[in-house]
């Protein structure tokens, strides 16, 4: 908890000194590259894995301060869909050591001590929630947070929450980071 609070403490110093710059799109990268499947299932295998750390570290060197893991379609109810529900810890945790080892090549080629963050990157799940849909608030919630969880668990600095289309996930996620309160 110390880490996470420093880490907060850290971020809100910077962001009164100067802007930070955002890394931008992961899956339209990685499609240019030639990946045709959902780019957070790129996270079970070696090889792409390599690249996602490349474009990470691309990004770094043009200048972004915060990296986004390769998790936006990485919780429960959007990997249910393809059948990789079960992959999810190994599919986060894989996206979060991506970013930590382009950071630290980064840090090999660009010799500064300008901080970088790793943002865990939470995007929708894929599904609506009742009344218009058939899926169960508790049971959104439940995604989000296991991500969250997760997502800290191998060390991102903060959690991103990608836009939404309904404001209730928003505030769903929102208490998942509050640890469910």
């Amino acid at each position: 908890m110390d880490d996470v609070f420093k880490t907060k403490q850290e971020l809100i110093k910077i962001l009164n000194e100067r802007i930070l710059i955002c890394d931008g799109a992961m899956g339209t990268i990685l499609q240019s590259l030639g990946y045709t499947i959902s780019p957070d299932l790129l996270n079970l295998n070696p090889k792409s894995l390599n690249d996602v750390t490349e474009v990470h570290l691309n990004y770094l060197k043009a200048g972004s301060d915060i990296i986004q893991t390769n998790t936006f379609s990485a919780n429960i109810l959007k990997l249910k869909q393809s059948g990789h529900e079960n992959d999810i810890e190994i599919i986060n945790k894989n996206a979060v050591k991506a970013a930590k080892n382009a950071l630290e090549k980064y840090s090999q080629i660009i010799k500064n001590n300008k901080k970088k963050f790793i943002a865990g990157n939470i995007g929708p799940s894929g599904k609506l929630l009742e009344p218009y849909g058939q899926t169960k608030y508790q049971e959104v919630f439940e995604s989000f947070l296991k991500q969250a969880e997760l997502l800290i668990k191998y060390g991102v600095d903060f959690i991103l929450i990608e836009p939404h289309t309904l404001s209730l996930y928003s505030n769903e996620e929102q208490k998942c980071k509050r640890g469910g309160r």
